[in-house]
């Protein structure tokens, strides 16, 4: 499950691992994010997306972000051989905090059951579509901005990425839409060996 909520900005660490890759350490209070710089051995979105905000000066310590994360129960034994249970939450998607921009650490997930939000219309579909859209465009943005485009060259290709994203989620939606050639009922089976 994804939760998605605005933390305040504590601090931001770096640690090297032995692959070479390097890990992203956010802090808000006593609770800590994370994400990869590579992912699948390239720069992934989430680092573009930091390198972006931080370059802009939108991302440093007391800025409010807004971030979506998964969070799994781990544990280490330490040098004592005391077993340690902790909280590891995995950013997904990071981006900048938007109108409201107070950090909101009982926020339920966007992806909580209906009703949940009081006085929201949106349903939680409607709302991880939108959140998902928003994150796609501003990952696109920031790799551009990654990339050493103009910040106006950026906002005049803001329409071209928009068509972009619509293309792409439709092309999720329908593929044969697509791709009308590619029909699974008419994929040869790959032929089973048989020993002779």
């Amino acid at each position: 499950m994804i939760h998605n909520k605005n933390i305040r900005v504590d601090s931001i660490e770096t640690k090297m691992a032995s692959s070479g890759n390097t890990k992203y350490i956010i802090t808000e209070g006593k609770d800590k994010y994370y994400f990869w710089r590579l992912e699948k051995g390239s720069e992934g979105s989430v680092f573009n997306s930091f390198t972006g905000m931080s370059d802009a000066g939108t991302l440093k310590k007391g800025s409010v972000v807004h971030i979506g994360f998964t969070e799994e129960d781990e544990s280490f034994v330490n040098n004592d051989g005391k077993t340690i249970n902790y909280k590891s939450r995995h950013i997904v998607g990071l981006r900048e905090a938007g109108a409201d921009t107070t950090a909101s650490t009982s926020q339920p997930a966007r992806n909580s059951r209906p009703g949940a939000n009081s006085g929201s219309t949106e349903s939680p579909r409607e709302s991880n579509t939108a959140f998902g859209q928003r994150l796609a465009i501003h990952g696109m943005v920031n790799g551009m901005l990654a990339s050493g485009k103009a910040p106006a060259e950026v906002e005049d290709s803001l329409g071209d990425l928009l068509e972009l994203e619509d293309a792409i989620d439709r092309a999720l939606k329908s593929p044969s839409e697509f791709y009308p050639d590619d029909d699974p009922s008419e994929w040869e089976k790959e032929p089973q060996y048989r020993p002779e």
